[in-house]
């Protein structure tokens, strides 16, 4: 006001302490958007509203770090000087003395409704306050500024939750590769030569996500008392989750040694698998946040120390396992409001067992079957963090499945002595505590 009476407030302070902002009252007895600056705070700028007229009411609820950019509220009373908060609208100010105004809208898909800002980034490029949706809601929202443009505006709530949701979709993927490095250490063993070779393609189901793959392996006979192998495998149709695009590689390898000892019926073998892809992780598209994704790569390693011992009918077999795997760690690559997302692990280290059989029906057709469990001894359990700046950062560590297992009976047939298909389905229990179910076909042969 000219005789300066009436009520005013400051909301911010710039860095340096050198501009004040906040409201104070005119001559015409509204309250306005208003920043003190110059010596003793002498000098006031009103910073007026978005109508054409410049009427109204308008307050500064923050300041960029150098006083540059101000961002607030408009919004009008009523014929008995209520404020009409619900045609409260976001509005920033800058410019030569803040001649510049921007409307940053809403979430509402015709843009209406109310906004307002509550906070601005030191930069002055990035606000953050609330906003209505379609709903009716009001919502945390942050706004993106270019300028004189907004570039991006997004629903906090639910980006947090697309966030949350690949949290849980990591799990998944590491559960998926723990089966891959399993199904990498099946193996033909030379009974009645010096070599063979397998060719193996099978299927399996963890919950919703699907793998189908191919692998060839063969072993040689160095010594009656000593084989070594090697598989290679390939997955030609991986289902991940929703979050998930596979993009390139998946390919695995594995090597084996066994050794016979005693009466040659009972045997140790180490194993070592390994398999990597790449992958294009996608944040789920929620109300008001925006498509993101990145590139990243998943890979996994598995060590394997077993002892038993094979018979006519029964065998068995028992050990240690140690597996690793990793999700590398990645940035978003085409966001206004790009996360950042840490390296996922897992290391598990577990004690199993498995008794297998094989039950001739005739001189061509056996009946097989497996049963097999695993216990967790040492574990580092999974972590999945992400952080996208002016929104927060998510950290969750999902839960997993101890103890594991699973169980297969099928069908196997000799065309010749030294030839075999076989067709075995199997149940079990994943990693990520859903149920597993596959198949397997297989056909070796020995020279």
């Amino acid at each position: 006001k000219s005789d300066n009476s009436g009520k005013s407030t400051v909301h911010s302070l710039s860095a340096d302490g050198s501009l004040a902002a906040g409201q104070a009252h005119n001559d015409s007895g509204e309250s306005r958007a208003t920043v003190w600056r110059g010596q003793d705070y002498g000098e006031k700028l009103d910073l007026g509203t978005l109508k054409s007229d410049n009427s109204g009411e308008s307050e500064v609820n923050a300041l960029s770090a150098d006083g540059s950019v101000a961002a607030g509220s408009v919004y009008d009373k009523d014929d008995t000087g209520f404020a009409l908060y619900q045609y409260r609208r976001a509005v920033v100010w800058h410019g030569q003395d803040y001649g510049d105004k921007l409307d940053l809208g809403t979430l509402k898909s015709d843009n209406s409704g109310k906004s307002t800002v509550r906070s601005l980034s030191a930069d002055g490029s990035v606000a953050a306050g609330v906003a209505d949706n379609d709903n009716g809601e009001e919502r945390a929202t942050v706004w993106r500024i270019s300028g004189l443009n907004v570039t991006g505006r997004i629903d906090a709530e639910h980006t947090r939750a697309a966030l949350a949701r690949m949290g849980r979709d990591g799990l998944a993927v590491a559960a998926l590769q723990y089966h891959a490095l399993a199904r990498l250490r099946d193996r033909c063993l030379p009974q009645n030569g010096r070599a063979c070779v397998q060719l193996r393609s099978g299927y399996a189901a963890d919950g919703s996500r699907r793998d189908a793959d191919t692998a060839i392996s063969a072993a040689y006979r160095v010594s009656p008392s000593f084989a070594a192998g090697a598989s290679l495998a390939r997955s030609t149709a991986r289902s991940l989750p929703d979050s998930y695009r596979r993009s390139s590689g998946n390919f695995g390898g594995s090597l084996f040694a066994q050794w016979q000892i005693g009466d040659g019926t009972w045997f140790v073998r180490p194993s070592l698998a390994l398999n990597r892809y790449a992958v294009r992780p996608v944040r789920e598209l929620l109300d008001n946040t925006e498509p993101a994704s990145g590139r990243s790569h998943v890979k996994g390693l598995g060590a394997e120390l077993a002892f038993g011992r094979d018979g006519h009918i029964w065998s068995w077999e028992a050990g240690i396992r140690h597996s690793r795997i990793k999700r590398a760690a990645y940035s978003e690559d085409d966001a206004v409001f790009p996360a950042r997302y840490g390296e996922m692990g897992f290391n598990d280290t577990a004690a199993f067992a498995a008794a297998k059989a094989a039950y001739p029906l005739n001189a061509r057709f056996s009946l097989t079957a497996e049963a097999a469990v695993e216990r967790s001894l040492h574990t580092r359990k999974p972590e999945f963090t992400a952080e996208l700046p002016y929104v927060g950062s998510f950290r969750y560590r999902p839960d997993y499945a101890r103890t594991r297992g699973t169980f297969a009976a099928g069908l196997r047939y000799h065309p010749a002595p030294a030839t075999a298909l076989s067709l075995t389905p199997y149940v079990g229990k994943s990693l990520s505590k859903d149920t597993l179910r596959g198949i397997d076909f297989r056909l070796s042969h020995s020279f």
